[in-house]
């Protein structure tokens, strides 16, 4: 019997001791818990924090400043365009003051006449050379006529040939053409006015 209270008295104890380790421990981790919930709560109210902040989008804008300079302007080039034939000016393709690239045409000058003589000369380049290459095939093929006359037909159609060629080229020169990319500036004859060469 007396075991059985030493036994009691020994459970008892050692419940007691239980109890007040499990509340020492719940106790520090109470402790524990209120430091951590203080930690959460200091880290929440850091990132909750509100800064004002103001905020614009970007875009694009004009921006314009201007300076006021005195000076004087000089042209890179500055050139004077003269006909290189003789004839009635029939027009100006383009206008005072606007560009104009290289080749393009400024002023036109009647070129009936000159037409009509690349028309001649066309036809009778055509003759010669046809001349020539009967006489050829005459001389060479059959052994007919003379060297001399073949010689001739050979030479009269070149000659056709280079007169129709100049003409060509007088006529491309009716076209007064700007030989420089550019403004144009100026113009000093009118529609209806005889140019000559320089």
């Amino acid at each position: 019997m007396n075991m059985d209270r030493d036994y009691r008295a020994l459970a008892t104890l050692a419940l007691l001791a239980a109890i007040g380790l499990t509340s020492a421990c719940s106790s520090a981790q109470g402790d524990s818990d209120e430091v951590a919930a203080g930690d959460d709560a200091a880290a929440a109210e850091a990132i909750t924090r509100i800064i004002n902040v103001e905020v614009e989008q970007v875009v694009l804008v004009g921006f314009t400043d201007y300076i006021r300079v005195t000076g004087e302007v000089e042209a890179y080039s500055d050139v004077v365009i003269s006909a290189e034939e003789s004839g009635v000016i029939t027009g100006f393709p383009v206008e005072k003051g606007q560009r104009v690239r290289r080749g393009q045409v400024l002023a036109r000058i009647d070129d009936a006449v000159l037409g009509a003589q690349v028309a001649e000369a066309r036809a009778s380049a055509q003759l010669a050379a046809e001349q020539h290459e009967r006489q050829r095939r005459l001389w060479e093929v059959e052994q007919i006529g003379s060297e001399i006359t073949y010689l001739q037909t050979k030479y009269q159609a070149e000659i056709a040939t280079a007169r129709l060629r100049t003409l060509e080229v007088r006529l491309a020169k009716t076209a007064i053409r700007s030989p420089i990319t550019g403004v144009f500036d100026d113009k000093y004859v009118e529609i209806g006015e005889m140019v000559v060469p320089n």
